[in-house]
Formats: C-alpha cells, sequence, structure tokens
C-alpha cells in the first residue's frame, strides 16, 4: 500500500484497473475532482467503485436519518472517547454532501459510462460503480485534458 493524496495521486496515467474507495469521497475536498483523478489513473475499460454515505433524497427520511445519526453518533463518541463530537460531525457532513444520484450523475460528468448507484439503508448509503470506455482520445475534464491510448 502507498500513502497519497486522492486529488493528486503520484501514479502515471492510465496505471490500473480498477479504482476502489469506501468512504473515502465526502470528505475528500472536492468529488469531482477525485473522478478526474481518478479517470487519469485508470487504463481504458477499467472501473471505479465507491461505498459513500450520502445525503438521503427523500424529503422524509432525510431529517429523521440525519437527526437520528447526530444522536447517535454523539452517544458513541460519548461512550468509547468521552467526546462526543469525535463522530457527530458525521451527520452535519453528510447533510452538506450531494445525494447519491446526483453522485452519480457527477461520476456520469466525468466521462464515467455504465454509471449505476445502488442505494441503500434508504438512500443514506451509496454504492456508485462506473467504467472508464475502452476508447479515450483528448477528453477534457474540470479544464484538465487528458489523453489515453
Amino acid at each position: 500500500f502507498q500513502r497519497a493524496d486522492s486529488l493528486a495521486l503520484p501514479f502515471a496515467d492510465a496505471s490500473f484497473d480498477g479504482v476502489v474507495t469506501g468512504y473515502g469521497i465526502r470528505n475528500c475536498g472536492g468529488f469531482r475532482h477525485l473522478f478526474a483523478e481518478a479517470w487519469r489513473v485508470l487504463k481504458p475499460g477499467g472501473f471505479f467503485a465507491a461505498l459513500e454515505m450520502v445525503k438521503p433524497d427523500h424529503p422524509l427520511w432525510r431529517p429523521l436519518f440525519l437527526q437520528g445519526l447526530l444522536l447517535s453518533c454523539s452517544f458513541f463518541g460519548w461512550l468509547w472517547h468521552r467526546q462526543p463530537r469525535s463522530y457527530g460531525y458525521l451527520a452535519s457532513s453528510i447533510a452538506l454532501f450531494v445525494t447519491g444520484p446526483e453522485l452519480a450523475q457527477a461520476l456520469r460528468d466525468a466521462g464515467f459510462i455504465a454509471v449505476e448507484n445502488d442505494p441503500r439503508f434508504l438512500g443514506a448509503v451509496s454504492l456508485l460503480l462506473g467504467r472508464k470506455p475502452e476508447t479515450v482520445v483528448n477528453e477534457v475534464f474540470h479544464g484538465v485534458s487528458t489523453s489515453c491510448p
């Protein structure tokens, strides 16, 4: 394993068959740039897979989920660390994030195809899948031009 900045990976273009992340998108500081960077290091035909907590898109479930998460995370932060804020940030960071369908659209906007958003826990968790097309020539993403053989 190698530790690296997900927004500036120290790998050559088209280096990997797959990019996988678990709960690594929401707090990265720019998920659209992360998608562009994943695109850059993926070989043509490579896959992207992510599991991420997202803002539920159902208007009745969203406040219930976020309030329940805040209370439970604060309780366990206090119980385990005597610091309620240890996990309390989760609810607020999710409230400021996008929904699963919006995250999937951002992946499509980055050029990925066969994008799937498989919502879990009534849309509070998203299993996101996408694939880089087999043939890619001079695509432009977020002001960064990339070209893969």
